[in-house]
């Protein structure tokens, strides 16, 4: 329960902290607009960022991935390979 809680006290925190920064920014630049535009841009750049961030690790799993399917299927066309000339070999013993 204390988790949960913290994540609600830290969300309020964040907002109303948020709307301090929007009533200054609108005190300084002289518009309601232009710190909401402000403060926006901020927030969607901060999210950018955590995404791009969180993207790497996925991304790295997919290329592991991808690294993983190449060999087998590379071992896979190897011993593909091996096996045609092991028919090839057989079939022409009878011919």
């Amino acid at each position: 329960m204390s988790p949960i809680l913290f994540v609600i006290t830290l969300l309020l925190g964040l907002l109303l902290l948020s709307a301090a920064i929007v009533v200054w920014l609108a005190e300084w630049l002289g518009g309601l607009t232009l710190s909401l535009s402000v403060v926006g841009i901020c927030y969607l750049l901060v999210a950018m960022l955590l995404y791009l961030q969180s993207l790497r690790p996925m991304l790295r799993s997919w290329r592991a991935r991808l690294n993983t399917i190449y060999e087998v299927s590379a071992t896979f066309e190897v011993i593909y390979g091996r096996v045609v000339a092991l028919i090839k070999k057989v079939v022409d013993g009878f011919m």
